[in-house]
């Protein structure tokens, strides 16, 4: 059974040490069908630092994150129990493997949320370090074809438009999976065509 876990985090800044994530979203498919979809925004943790430049690119403010009604701790608690839902934490063959792009940022700041709430089991929930990184096929795209590809940078928006996948509102978590689940299938039609 092939259990994936498309995730997209918006956080406070780039250092899961000390920032953390503001928003969360995701779907969960299971042998190619969705089963789950959820989005926490919610209020940063409050023990960690909030960069105005990181929520700014979401076209956010910290009073609009702080004033949330949604908190760290319970947005963490309910993420955990839709995982646990689907896969069994005490079986090591029974994972998800988790989609992102750009895979180990995200996992980064999810492991870090996770044990910023006394719950160092992330990766009893999802394979680390077994992640499928559209971000990497991109770049392997470009080596098959033996060119460039995607000018001027490899930001999901730019690898989304340049596939003629359309994303509106950039930086939103939702969005963002959304398009990645997108991209991913369409790099993965391009890479593996007459094969």
């Amino acid at each position: 059974m092939n259990k994936y876990l498309f995730v997209d985090t918006e956080t406070t800044g780039f250092n899961p040490s000390i920032h953390t994530v503001h928003q969360v979203a995701g779907i969960i498919s299971i042998d190619g069908k969705e089963v789950d979809e959820f989005n926490f925004e919610m209020r940063p943790h409050p023990d960690k630092q909030i960069e105005e430049k990181a929520l700014a690119v979401s076209g956010l403010k910290i009073s609009d994150v702080i004033s949330r009604d949604l908190t760290s701790g319970q947005a963490c608690t309910e993420f955990r129990l839709i995982l646990e839902q689907h896969v069994d934490k005490y079986n090591k063959a029974d994972k998800f493997i988790l989609v992102a792009y750009n895979a180990s940022f995200d996992a980064s700041f999810l492991n870090a949320w996770f044990k910023s709430h006394g719950n160092d089991f992330f990766f009893g929930l999802v394979h680390g370090g077994a992640y499928l990184d559209p971000l990497q096929l991109a770049l392997f795209l470009e080596i098959k074809e033996k060119k460039r590809i995607f000018l001027p940078n490899r930001k999901l928006e730019t690898v989304a438009s340049t596939l003629g996948i359309k994303l509106d509102n950039a930086h939103d978590a939702l969005a963002d999976i959304r398009a990645t689940k997108q991209v991913l299938s369409e790099l993965w039609k391009r890479l593996f065509k007459n094969e």
